[in-house]
């Protein structure tokens, strides 16, 4: 090589000056990629975790109609004053109770067209899934309340960390009796935070422990409520953290459903929680991948704070309480939306059709449906900010925001929008 080559090469600031140039080509040349739609990754579609058709396996369970989507209510008595008729107009679906359901309860969960989730025996005939036990990871089951060929199976533990716990193996094998007791209904696992996150909390339960308690029923639940938790209170995105971390454990191969705080909940509570806060915990779940949402329909924090429309008082039955009409009409106008968007929430999700400048700061999920895509999109830290989306879609032309009454522009395969809070869901549909 030319020695005064060599000399040149080694300069330090013919150093810069090319580096500079480089980057200046690579911008260059990423504006181009971009605004030819020429993105590195393909675009892929992937089904829902245990597919459209999950259900379909069993004679006695939910509908298989992408019409719709589980909103459920936890431990509802269905008493005079709180019937089936009241939560069915808010947009309920399913009612999820941890032991076998009274004759009268279900009489009027099937006058309403409506399902139920109970314990392994009882109401067995009109059941939509068999239920074991609420929080079997931070709680034992209880062995007296199991039938008698369950019983001998159902092994109890304790920890440092937790008071005492059924054995995730015992689950697991308590799971699988119950399927070959009855094959026409699914198992519903219902467990706290510790088997979908160790972020805002501390526990002694491993990944692989945490897996069989994850796949050891045929429906997924979980409850993290974030903003009430005395101990371990957590941002509203903790719920998106959460979700995607109970799919992940469950394999991606069977529905989440996410449980939902409507209240303070604890006597010793955090904080109480927001319509606004409920709205952004429910799309966090979603966008998550949740296919299932359940809202806990109790408050045992008994003080009446004025003006907190979380925290009127102790009550078992929220949701027709006439102290929580705030928080019921927040919920009735979730239920509503997510009813007219089930279709889509059950279409494919897509991979490799989207992008932001600022992902960190904002989740998203992108889906298929009827010939358009759609993007879901939340964020994921506080305060204002504006996000740049960048769409693998050279047809892309238009983007209508849903339900919002206006149009954005798609330039180059990139548009922009603005989020006030991290309580704001934004959902698009791309036009070409």
């Amino acid at each position: 090589m030319n020695r005064n080559l060599v000399d040149h090469i080694s300069d330090p600031n013919w150093q810069r000056f090319a580096l500079k140039e480089a980057v200046k080509k690579l911008v260059l040349l990423t504006v181009l990629f971009l605004s030819l739609g020429v993105h590195a990754t393909s675009v892929t579609l992937k089904d829902i975790d245990g597919g459209a058709s999950y259900f379909a396996k069993w004679s006695n369970s939910f509908p298989v109609d992408p019409k719709f989507f589980p909103l459920g209510v936890w431990a509802e008595t269905l008493e005079a004053g709180h019937t089936a008729d009241k939560y069915k107009a808010l947009g309920i679906n399913v009612f999820v109770n941890s032991v076998p359901l009274a004759p009268e309860q279900m009489a009027q969960v099937q006058a309403q067209g409506l399902y139920a989730i109970g314990g392994v025996e009882g109401q067995e005939a009109n059941l939509a899934a068999h239920f074991l036990g609420d929080e079997a990871d931070m709680f034992p089951l209880n062995v007296e309340t199991l039938p008698s060929w369950l019983a001998p199976h159902c092994h109890n533990g304790s920890s440092l960390f937790r008071a005492g716990f059924t054995h995730p193996s015992s689950v697991k094998e308590m799971s699988d009796l119950v399927r070959a007791h009855d094959p026409t209904r699914p198992v519903y696992a219902q467990y706290s935070r510790s088997v979908a996150t160790g972020t805002f909390s501390i526990t002694d339960l491993s990944v692989p422990d945490k897996r069989i308690y994850a796949q050891a029923g045929d429906i997924l639940s979980f409850d993290h409520y974030v903003i009430s938790d005395p101990l371990f209170p957590a941002p509203v995105w903790g719920i998106y953290d959460a979700t995607r971390a109970a799919r992940e454990n469950s394999g991606f191969s069977r529905p989440v459903w996410t449980f939902i705080e409507l209240s303070r909940i604890f006597p010793e509570g955090h904080a109480s929680v927001t319509p606004a806060q409920v709205g952004a915990e429910v799309w966090n779940a979603i966008i998550a991948g949740a296919r299932g949402i359940e809202y806990f329909n109790h408050n045992f924090f008994c003080q009446v704070i004025e003006g907190d429309a979380a925290a009127q008082g102790c009550t078992s039955h929220l949701l027709t309480d006439p102290a929580y009409a705030v928080m019921a009409s927040t919920v009735l106008s979730l239920n509503s939306r997510i009813r007219d968007l089930a279709p889509i929430l059950n279409a494919p999700f897509v991979d490799g059709y989207l992008r932001t400048t600022d992902d960190p700061s904002i989740s998203y999920m992108v889906k298929f449906w009827n010939d358009h895509y759609y993007i879901f999109a939340i964020p994921h830290a506080s305060g204002n900010r504006e996000i740049e989306f960048l769409v693998n879609d050279n047809s892309a032309v238009r983007v209508t925001v849903l339900d919002e009454h206006r149009e954005l522009k798609v330039e180059n395969g990139i548009f922009r929008d603005s989020f006030a809070n991290e309580n704001q869901v934004h959902i698009y549909r791309i036009d070409p």
